[in-house]
């Protein structure tokens, strides 16, 4: 008998968590302006690798978890990856998939996201921490935590939040100026 309370109450719980954490269908597309011209770099192509997910995360879907949660239509690490490539893209950087001098790839290390009061009403925040590393061959030549930010009111809804996170991570890795000296 007590196994089948625990199994109806695991069962219960699951449930619970599933339908507290909130749909999301992401359309991203980075159209931000950086003004960072990759189109003359005589350093060679840049491979976009994997973006891993390192998150203790019961589904890569998982934006943020919890009673508040949300869940996209993709994995998180497939949103990222793809802001890098369209921030990239948008300062003429030649990718490909092999050949390439350079191999930039990451781990998701966090997400999350707090409601905060402002004077203009409540608003969401969400924090997204990401690891970027450059590689020449076999040698790390860049590598650093970026912490993609946004906020939106609460009117605008967790998407407003999410594009800012997003664009703000495609704008500090293209503007890293270390990251820059590597690959200019």
């Amino acid at each position: 008998m007590r196994i089948i309370t625990l199994v109806c109450f695991c069962l219960t719980s699951i449930i619970s968590f599933s339908s507290a954490e909130e749909s999301l269908l992401i359309d991203y597309t980075y159209e931000g302006g950086h003004g960072v011209d990759f189109g003359k770099t005589t350093r060679g192509p840049i491979k976009v690798g994997e973006i891993n997910d390192t998150r203790d995360v019961a589904s890569p879907e998982i934006i943020v978890s919890g009673e508040d949660g949300y869940i996209s239509n993709k994995p998180l690490s497939e949103v990222i990856r793809s802001a890098i490539i369209q921030g990239l893209e948008s300062g003429d950087a030649k990718l490909v998939e092999e050949g390439q001098n350079f191999t930039l790839s990451g781990d998701i290390i966090s997400s999350e996201a707090q409601v905060i009061s402002g004077e203009n009403g409540d608003s969401i925040r969400l924090t997204i921490r990401t690891n970027l590393e450059l590689r020449d061959a076999n040698r790390t030549v860049w590598s650093t935590v970026i912490f993609g930010r946004g906020t939106a009111l609460v009117s605008e809804g967790f998407g407003g939040a999410l594009g800012r996170a997003l664009d703000r991570t495609v704008n500090d890795f293209i503007g890293d100026t270390y990251f820059q000296i590597e690959v200019l």
